[in-house]
């Protein structure tokens, strides 16, 4: 007999070619999870729910109904393996803090997640993390254990002393960092301050900034980075016009480090991308039962960190911010 697999998972889709699976066992759930431990974040969200196999129900029809997706009576924790703490988490409506489902197949309200309790849990670098759910009827617990990943260490620009950027339009801006012997895949930001006044409106300067993210789930801790890409962001975020005043302020760069975990999980995944559907493929998993990841990410900042006069003369003067009106 042919029935649809579904499998629900919040932030990632575990990826698979092949979904329709000769069956003959009766219906059953299948746990599905997706967590990772986050510092310097002070509360953890862990997204816990259901896959089904079912002979008698459409896939689509069982992604609408919250009913079908969720464990209403599981018990999820996370035991600090050291100390044997065990931190209970509680079932809570994402919305409720900002974090709405992205829309698509499955129901959308409510978005249930599992939360630590504000300043009760910080996980520390190096320790093992494991964590358990208890579903209700079910004896077997499901648990994954991590090591939580080390703060990559910031090495250019330095943290220590005045260190600028320059960002030349012909040449790289080399960056570079030191990853955790437990660590995977880097993401690389800065948050580009400067402040903005309205010369129609009138009044003082304001201070203002926006997020640059230049890049996403790359394993080298040497980025080179085309210094074009630094005007192209700002021409991207601000908007021309002879009615601004601006001046630029500094730069804080943030290289956030995700653990082993999440680095085989997306290596899988960007290795099952180029197969066709009638291969068997494998699915990353580190959960005891059913699918998912559990895994942890931390970030280091180098925050305040001037550029060159060189580069704030282009920011002024070059062809692509020339109409920002920043000032020297």
């Amino acid at each position: 007999m042919k029935m649809k697999l579904l499998l629900v998972l919040g932030l990632f889709s575990l990826l698979s070619c092949d979904n329709e699976l000769d069956l003959v066992s009766p219906y059953r759930d299948i746990p599905v999870v997706y967590g990772v431990l986050a510092l310097p974040a002070t509360q953890q969200f862990v997204r816990v729910e259901k896959g089904f196999i079912d002979p008698f129900t459409s896939a689509l029809d069982i992604a609408l109904n919250p009913d079908s997706l969720y464990y209403m009576d599981a018990a999820v924790s996370i035991l600090e393996e050291s100390t044997g703490n065990l931190f209970a988490l509680e079932m809570v409506d994402g919305k409720d803090f900002n974090l709405p489902r992205d829309p698509g197949i499955f129901a959308t309200d409510p978005n249930y997640l599992y939360k630590s309790d504000e300043g009760e849990f910080t996980p520390i670098a190096g320790e093992t993390y494991t964590l358990q759910i208890q579903r209700g009827g079910i004896d077997t617990l499901v648990t994954a254990s991590i090591v939580m990943v080390d703060p990559p260490r910031i090495v250019r620009p330095s943290l220590t002393g005045a260190s600028s950027l320059n960002f030349d339009y012909t040449q790289n801006t080399v960056l570079r960092w030191n990853g955790s012997e437990n660590g995977g895949l880097f993401d690389l930001s800065f948050i580009v301050h400067y402040r903005e006044r309205n010369v129609l409106e009138g009044g003082d300067f304001e201070d203002k900034s926006f997020v640059w993210n230049v890049a996403n789930n790359f394993d080298d801790t040497i980025f080179e980075l085309q210094g074009l890409n630094f005007y192209a962001a700002l021409a991207a975020n601000l908007e021309a016009g002879d009615q601004y005043d601006r001046r630029f302020r500094f730069l804080d760069m943030i290289v956030a480090e995700g653990g082993e975990e999440i680095k085989e999980y997306v290596r899988i995944g960007q290795a099952n991308s180029g197969l066709t559907s009638s291969q068997d493929i494998p699915v990353f998993t580190n959960l005891s039962e059913g699918r998912g990841v559990f895994s942890s990410r931390q970030e280091s900042r180098n925050e305040g960190i001037p550029i060159t006069t060189v580069t704030l003369d282009s920011l002024v003067n070059g062809q692509f911010t020339k109409d920002l009106n920043f000032e020297n």
